[in-house]
């Protein structure tokens, strides 16, 4: 495997960040670029809950952010992991360790990412910054949320790609990714009978489809797993025991409507809000839009590998909102090889294929490219 995402993945997997202590993690980073001359600094909200920055200055057009985190969730019971959590260690082409798919694995690929885009040494149409931030595991006050409100960089950033995406829907060409594009909120119904008839209506459906997946093979063999465990009420193995997989959903005219793709290119939709007394929100519903210019690249890169794109939200918080809620254009998007194992976020021996790994990093590279660099230097890249 060529390309350093893996010795940086490696690295920072032995720094033990459960509980804070991000700022070791960071300074590795920091030394990375400084060998490479790329501007980058560690800022600590706290003694010892360092984030780093990197940028690379561009023309006059909104920056984009890559995001990551260097917090990671907590062991549970060591004994269970077949790989200590903090090896880094290689094994039948798997890199097993905390923090391997959430979300080291992630902050590795985009310092590769930033150096080849560095090499390039080319004129960029807008900045490139990285952040590997503090604190994600514990709501962001540490980290993202601490830099948007201090670090005029960050907050003049206008795009941000991040962590919540990427897994692919089937297991064959054409790939059909996930792109995450915003976040589930909180949903209550006015009596229990009526929350017993919504999903009694919302699951006859759902499990037919699936049914019917398995039997066309729409769906790669562990997602298929993820997602008839969510349709019997059955998750994943994790430790917090939250979903993998979220449609997109959207308010329109009142009524949130809810898309799934449950089988093949065929989307059942539901459509439920107050108008039809069905319901209130307890938290906020979900931010964000699959209309936005980072989304079009995104669409277009993919595009032209015989690739598409499913929005969805996520079942869980991450600093994606922060971004959102500050006017950003923000994606979830990080690119996994077919077959990924996601019981390991947050669970035992989370690891992450060094085909992953590499897929994200090229993929990655690409619609960086193509996101950042004007036409004449497009073309320039790909002579």
């Amino acid at each position: 495997m060529s390309g350093i995402a893996l010795d940086i993945a490696r690295e920072l997997i032995t720094v033990d960040t459960r509980a804070g202590g991000e700022t070791e993690a960071a300074e590795l980073l920091r030394a990375l670029f400084a060998d490479r001359n790329i501007s980058a600094a560690v800022l600590e909200s706290q003694p010892g809950r360092g984030s780093v920055v990197a940028i690379l200055p561009g023309g006059p057009e909104a920056g984009l952010l890559l995001h990551s985190h260097l917090d990671t969730a907590g062991f549970g019971k060591i004994e269970q992991w077949k790989h200590s959590p903090l090896s880094g260690q290689v094994d039948n082409g798997r890199l097993y360790g905390r923090g391997a798919l959430d979300c080291k694995g992630l902050a590795a690929v985009h310092a590769e990412v930033m150096t080849r885009v560095h090499g390039l040494d080319l004129p960029l149409r807008r900045p490139l910054i990285l952040l590997a931030s503090a604190g994600e595991e514990t709501g962001g006050t540490l980290g993202s949320q601490y830099l948007l409100a201090n670090n005029d960089d960050i907050a003049r950033c206008g795009h941000v790609l991040g962590e919540g995406g990427g897994y692919p829907l089937n297991d064959r060409s054409p790939f059909r990714y996930t792109v995450q594009t915003g976040e589930f909120g909180r949903f209550e119904f006015p009596t229990e009978d009526d929350e017993a008839s919504f999903w009694k209506g919302l699951m006859k459906s759902p499990i037919a489809g699936l049914f019917q997946a398995l039997w066309e093979g729409t769906y790669s063999p562990e997602l298929y797993r993820h997602l008839m465990g969510q349709a019997f009420g059955l998750f994943p193995t994790r430790l917090d025991g939250k979903k993998i997989f979220t449609p997109e959903c959207r308010w329109q005219d009142g009524v949130m409507i809810v898309d799934t793709p449950f089988s093949g290119e065929h989307w059942l939709r539901w459509r439920f809000g107050p108008d039809a007394n069905a319901g209130k929100w307890t938290m906020p519903p979900p931010k964000g839009s699959s209309q936005n210019k980072l989304m079009d690249v995104l669409r277009d890169t993919l595009k032209k590998q015989g690739n598409s794109l499913v929005p969805h939200v996520s079942p869980g918080h991450s600093d994606n909102r922060h971004f959102r809620n500050a006017g950003m254009e923000t994606l979830g998007f990080f690119p996994l090889s077919s077959g990924e194992r996601l019981a390991g976020i947050h669970g035992y021996d989370e690891s992450i294929s060094l085909v992953s790994l590499r897929l994200a990093t090229d993929l990655l590279f690409e619609i960086v490219c193509n996101f950042i660099l004007g036409k004449k230097c497009l073309s320039v890249l790909t002579l």
